[in-house]
Formats: structure tokens, C-alpha cells, sequence
């Protein structure tokens, strides 16, 4: 399939995305829960998660994929790469989890990740958590897919 018939395709899924998201009139968790699956659908993600701040500690709120199991989990915000994304309000991304100082190594190795991307989920300038894809395989994820993360969060 030609590329650039490819990113046709994912730009057309993403407006569509974007036109269900905008229309829809769901309670929050709702929301967020179609708002996962819908990257899961956009990217080669194995998991996908919205973290959001409380206090201290990162929770997260919405799942899919092999995250599916983890709604509630807490982490720290210092010490995590999401802390660091909504201390910065910056995407970041991560092609090595085993080799990337940013992230706690023990907690990815808990949910089977590899590799991830992490874009900050903002409300008047601040951040308010994060929407995250992860994969079970080192260097999963693209340019393009950080720059689908970077667009459907920026809805969110």
C-alpha cells in the first residue's frame, strides 16, 4: 500500500475519531474509555491509558489493550516519565523502556512495555494527565504515530 495513501487513510480515521468524540455525550468515563480505543484503533499500540494527576500520584482512569486490567493502578508523578510529560506539558517518547532513565523499568516490566509514547492532556495551559500508548516491543511506534497521539489529545 502506498504511504501516502496510508497516512490518507489514518488522517480520514482520525477526523472520523474526532467527529464521534465531539459529538458524543457521554459521561466522562464514557469519554475517556471511547477516547482509548479509538487510539488503540489509530496506532500499534498494545495498550492505551489516560493517567490522570491526583495529589501526588498518577491514576490511571481509562483502559485498553494489555492495560485493560490496570484502571485504578496509582504511581508516583515524580520519578515517571507521565510526571515528567505533565510537569513539562510535552510529549515524550520512549523507545526503550529497559534503557530509558526516565521510566520506572520495574513498573513497565509489570504491564509488558517496551516502548511508549506519552502526550499531555491540557486544560487553560495546565496539565491535567496524560494519554499514553505503550507496546510490548522496543521501537513500536513512529513519528507519525507521536504526532496522532499529540492530535487526539489535544481534543481530549
Amino acid at each position: 500500500m502506498p504511504k501516502q495513501y496510508k497516512r490518507e487513510k489514518l488522517l480520514k480515521q482520525i477526523i472520523t475519531t474526532q467527529s464521534r468524540l465531539a459529538a458524543a455525550e457521554f459521561d466522562l468515563s464514557e469519554f475517556m474509555q471511547l477516547v482509548v480505543q479509538q487510539i488503540k484503533s489509530l496506532t500499534p499500540a498494545t495498550g492505551v491509558v489516560i493517567e490522570l494527576v491526583d495529589g501526588k500520584e498518577m491514576v490511571y482512569r481509562a483502559t485498553t489493550g494489555t492495560l485493560k486490567n490496570h484502571v485504578g493502578l496509582r504511581l508516583p508523578i515524580n520519578g515517571s516519565i507521565s510526571g515528567l510529560c505533565v510537569k513539562n506539558s510535552k510529549v515524550l517518547h520512549c523507545d526503550d523502556t529497559e534503557k530509558d532513565s526516565r521510566v520506572d523499568v520495574e513498573a513497565y516490566r509489570k504491564v509488558g512495555a517496551r516502548s511508549l509514547v506519552v502526550a499531555p492532556l491540557l486544560h487553560n495551559g495546565k496539565a491535567l494527565g496524560v494519554l499514553k500508548i505503550i507496546s510490548k516491543k522496543p521501537k513500536a511506534f513512529s513519528q507519525q504515530d507521536v504526532s496522532t497521539l499529540q492530535l487526539m489529545a489535544g481534543l481530549v
